[in-house]
C-alpha cells in the first residue's frame, strides 16, 4: 500500500467485514494511508438479504470457491459472523440490490472526480 502511495498510483482495496478481522483494522489502514498523503475515499456497498441469497444460488460463485450455500450463509449470519460494527463514514453508499454493477462503477468514478467533501482529520479514529 505504501509503495502505491509513494508512486502516486491509484489503489483500490476491497473489504468484506467479518468478525475475524480486528475492529480497528480499517481505521489503522486508513490513518496510515492518509498520514502518507493518500486521498482515501470509502465506498460502502450494501445489499438486501433477499438479493444476497439470490446471488448465493448463482453458479458462478462455486467456481471461484466462494460461499454458495444459502443454508451455510444463514447459519453464519445467525452466529453473528457478519455483524461487525462499522465506525467509518462512507463517502458514497450504494445499494447493489438495486444498482447494476456498471451503474455502481459510474457512480464511484463520478465521486472520485469530485473534490473531497470533508477534511482529512474527519475520519473516525480508534
Amino acid at each position: 500500500m505504501l509503495e502505491a502511495i509513494d508512486a502516486k498510483i491509484g489503489l483500490i482495496f476491497t473489504f468484506a467485514p467479518e468478525r475475524t478481522v480486528s475492529e480497528g483494522f480499517l481505521n489503522l489502514l486508513i490513518n496510515e494511508a492518509m498520514s502518507s498523503g493518500a486521498d482515501v475515499r470509502l465506498v460502502e456497498l450494501v445489499c438486501s438479504e433477499a438479493k444476497i441469497e439470490q446471488r448465493l444460488a448463482g453458479g458462478s460463485r462455486k467456481k471461484f470457491g466462494k460461499l454458495s450455500s444459502i443454508k451455510e450463509y444463514r447459519k453464519l449470519r445467525a452466529e453473528g459472523v457478519f455483524a461487525v460494527p462499522n465506525t467509518l463514514t462512507p463517502d458514497l453508499k450504494i445499494d447493489t440490490s438495486v444498482s447494476a454493477p456498471k451503474a455502481s462503477a459510474v457512480r464511484i468514478a463520478e465521486m472520485l472526480k469530485q473534490p473531497r467533501k470533508r477534511k482529512t482529520g474527519s475520519r473516525n479514529k480508534k
